[in-house]
């Protein structure tokens, strides 16, 4: 793993802790979630697992 991507890991936890307490998580997950719903990431997502549901013959 390459430095940078471990530094990231470990400031994660971090910066996700000072959000919750300052109450910014909810904003900043709203925000996140609108972002990829705007960009159709969401949509997209959901019919590529309906797909491999069908592929793989897995029934509800």
């Amino acid at each position: 793993m390459p430095a940078s991507q471990a530094n990231a890991e470990n400031f994660r936890p971090q910066i996700q802790r000072r959000l919750v307490k300052s109450g910014d998580w909810e904003k900043f997950m709203a925000t996140f979630m609108a972002k990829l719903s705007e960009s159709g990431w969401v949509d997209e997502t959901m019919q590529k697992g309906k797909v491999d549901i069908i592929d793989r013959g897995i029934s509800s």
